[in-house]
């Protein structure tokens, strides 16, 4: 086992190494000044609120015989500055291409100081550009200044000029480090985030009650592009069983997430304004949370929902909007004996006729839920391609998943459904995952899938994992509702903590990338690992360079379509209808893992 650790180990070095060095290993450096880039910083000074905001930083020059085609990139935050995130990854400027995929993806620290990342492209030099940007947002933590470091010497910046590989340097004149004075408040409109009603109540002789969240107070003609707020509330007293957005956040929102995780007591909403033409922006939301009690309450109890974390952007100027937050508050009382005695003894009372239509509608829904279920069930044994998937379950359990398959993080141009293999396996029986569900998936705008099964045979005090497996991908295994990777960017699971209730259970598995590379073979059955099949598949279909009259060069897309088109449905991993060095760099990315997850 020491070894194959060490072994896996080994890999994933070599196939770091391998990804951010691949342009640098065979750049030529050259003199002083003589490949130079610019790089443009916008802002590069001001006075600030303390809100968040956008840096933009574009890489550029003049001569266009100088092609971009990686970043390694280094900042850190000073002062009263802190990183938040990176916004937008490289794509080419002005017309934004996303060409680029993470060889290292953007890392900060828990301090918020540093940031590191790096992007690559090996598409051919003619869908190269001499210009490329990326937004970075930040804040400032308190009044004073702040500035924003980039570090030349570990930033390397690789393309090609003419046809050899280089190392770009930064030129002297580039101010490459913003610097900002923080003031100690914010002009930003205050707005609304509320529980209204602030109390809900669960009787005694209800089995659960609706909490109302609101967004409101937006000023006349602002209105919402993005918001997310986090809720805890005490996982001993209540469990969240389901979350309804009203139509005005169906319509003009795309969901990013919406979790709920009754292992810590957290509830996660993220949604972003669709960018129809035309379209309003929605001035308010509103979300109905449905709570029931614990099944081990005996007395009355009392959970706040507090909103731990919210933020709000709109059409305003430069900055995010205020917080006005307004906490819910649940009472939980315990089932009553008597109700549940009086409840049965009402049954019983009951005209036998209508007893014997209740039993026999009863029983064949559970039978067309078992039917349903099992249909979409599957033995590891059984052929990959013969079973028929269930997209309306019918069983009391659903499972409702958001996936992120790796190499796809827009709308991808090949909508077609991914059919995805899941496991629920409960603690204790990781040995016995033999039987399978298949959901089918489909994209959403923000790139991630969404599909639902339903499942039976469930223990509803048990502690789950699931498995999921793409059709192109490893299998990846998770323990938690909604993980997180850490702060070196992998997840790791390890004790299982989900749990499935009646109704509706959803899954938020979208911060975690499916890793492609177990390309279905004959039958669409894939072996569990990345092999010489998977790479020669994938080789095999890399456009190749032409030779015309002794002259390397692309090949042409005629060219390509003559021996390409077969295998779309196989190799192409990021669905964008071709098979190109994105997808062989996704696959050789994966190659530090290798293994299914068991």
């Amino acid at each position: 086992m020491k070894i194959k650790l060490i072994i896996l180990a080994s890999i994933a070095v070599l196939a770091s190494i391998f990804l951010i060095k691949y342009f640098v290993s065979s750049s030529q450096k050259s003199k002083a000044g003589e490949n130079d880039v610019t790089v443009v910083v916008n802002p590069v000074s001001g006075t600030k609120n303390l809100d968040e905001f956008d840096i933009t930083y574009v890489i550029s020059s003049d001569d266009q015989n100088k092609k971009i085609n990686g970043v390694n990139m280094t900042f850190t935050a000073n002062n009263n500055l802190q990183i938040i995130s990176l916004s937008q990854i490289p794509k080419t400027y002005p017309s934004a291409d996303d060409i680029f995929t993470a060889a290292n993806e953007p890392t900060i620290n828990a301090a918020k100081t540093s940031l590191n990342f790096a992007y690559l492209t090996l598409r051919p030099q003619s869908e190269l550009t001499n210009s490329i940007f990326f937004k970075i947002r930040v804040k400032g933590n308190a009044s004073g200044a702040g500035t924003l470091t980039l570090s030349r010497v570990s930033t390397e910046i690789t393309g090609i000029l003419n046809t050899t590989s280089v190392l770009f340097g930064i030129s002297s004149t580039s101010n490459t480090d913003p610097s900002f004075t923080f003031n100690s408040g914010s002009t930003a409109p205050v707005i609304n985030f509320k529980f209204d009603p602030v109390t809900t109540t669960v009787g005694a002789n209800i089995d659960s009650a609706i909490a109302v969240f609101k967004i409101d107070g937006l000023p006349t003609g602002k209105g919402l592009t993005t918001f997310e707020a986090i809720f805890s509330f005490d996982k001993n007293v209540a469990e969240a069983v389901n979350i309804t957005p009203s139509d005005t956040v169906v319509d003009k929102f795309t969901e990013v997430h919406k979790t709920i995780d009754n292992n810590i007591g957290s509830i996660k909403l993220t949604y972003l304004a669709k960018q129809v033409e035309g379209m309003a922006l929605a001035n308010n939301a509103r979300f109905d949370i449905t709570f029931k009690r614990k099944s081990t309450l005996t007395a009355i109890s009392t959970t706040n929902t507090s909103i731990d974390a919210s933020t709000a952007t709109g059409d305003i100027t430069g900055t995010n909007y205020q917080i006005n937050k307004t906490n819910g508050q649940l009472v939980i009382h315990p089932r009553t004996t008597s109700s549940s005695s009086s409840s049965s003894r009402q049954s019983s009372s009951s005209s036998s006729t209508v007893s014997s239509s209740s039993s026999s509608r009863q029983s064949s829904s559970s039978s067309a839920a078992r039917s349903s279920s099992s249909s979409s069930r599957q033995s590891s044994s059984s052929s990959v391609s013969t079973p028929s998937p269930s997209n309306t379950p019918l069983a009391e359990v659903q499972v409702a998943l958001k996936l992120r398959f790796q190499g796809i993080m827009v709308m991808p141009q090949n909508t077609t459904s991914q059919r995805v293999k899941v496991s629920l396996v409960k603690e204790g029986d990781e040995q016995d995952n033999s039987s399978f569900y298949w959901a089918e998936m489909l994209p959403g705008y923000d790139g991630t899938y969404k599909g639902t099964i339903g499942v039976d045979s469930i223990d509803y005090n048990a502690k789950y994992y699931i498995y999921v497996k793409g059709p192109k991908h490893l299998q990846k295994k998770f323990c938690d509702s909604f993980p997180q990777s850490n702060a070196q960017g992998f997840y790791s699971c390890g004790k299982a903590k989900i749990t499935l209730h009646n109704g509706q259970n959803d899954f938020d598995f979208s911060n975690i990338k499916l890793l492609a590379g177990d390309l279905p073979e004959q039958g669409s059955v894939q072996n569990e690992m990345i092999d010489v099949y998977d790479l020669g598949i994938m080789r095999q279909y890399v456009p190749p360079i032409c030779d015309v009259e002794g002259k390397k060069q692309d090949c042409t897309e005629a060219e390509i379509a003559t021996y390409k088109q077969p295998a779309l449905i196989v190799c192409d991993i990021n669905m964008d209808n071709k098979i190109d060095q994105q997808d062989w760099s996704l696959i050789l990315a994966s190659m530090a893992v290798k293994y299914d997850e068991k």
